[in-house]
């Protein structure tokens, strides 16, 4: 391991482990409030939720799939899992999520920002299970050998 693949892995677990709380933020306690926004105000409410979580997000998701990308590059069993796990998040991200938040730019709409909210569990989801993949990894790959 060279010291261009022990940045990338602690790149791979930051923006992992940052992203993690993030969308467990939004799933938790941001999304759900959209419901609960006066319809008058919800698309200025909405249009600042996207900007600042763009200027949040988007930089970690880059140096997730940049780092992941560097770590796959061998072929590695868990980095290669992890970046598929990766390219899933980006998928779900720009397929259904931004469109749905397209949708809500013009205002409250149920289905939207129910289509949002249960995509967003599956975004959860992924981003846990790659934190716990990542963290055993990390583990096992920096344990010194006997």
């Amino acid at each position: 391991m060279n010291e261009l693949d022990v940045i990338a892995i602690v790149a791979q677990m930051g923006s992992c482990f940052f992203m993690t709380g993030v969308i467990a933020v939004m799933q938790l306690t941001h999304y759900p409030s959209f419901a609960d926004i006066e319809s008058s105000r919800f698309i200025a409410f909405h249009g600042r939720h996207s900007f600042a979580l763009g200027i949040i997000a988007a930089p970690a998701m880059v140096l997730e799939l940049v780092s992941g990308t560097w770590l796959a590059r061998n072929f590695d069993a868990v980095a290669v899992l992890n970046l598929l796990g990766i390219i899933a998040l980006w998928g779900i991200t720009f397929l259904i999520s931004a469109p749905a938040h397209a949708q809500l730019a013009s205002g409250f709409d149920s289905t939207a920002w129910s289509r949002l909210v249960k995509t967003n569990r599956l975004r959860t989801a992924i981003w846990m299970a790659r934190c716990a993949v990542l963290a055993t990894w990390l583990t096992t790959t920096l344990r010194p050998s006997s």
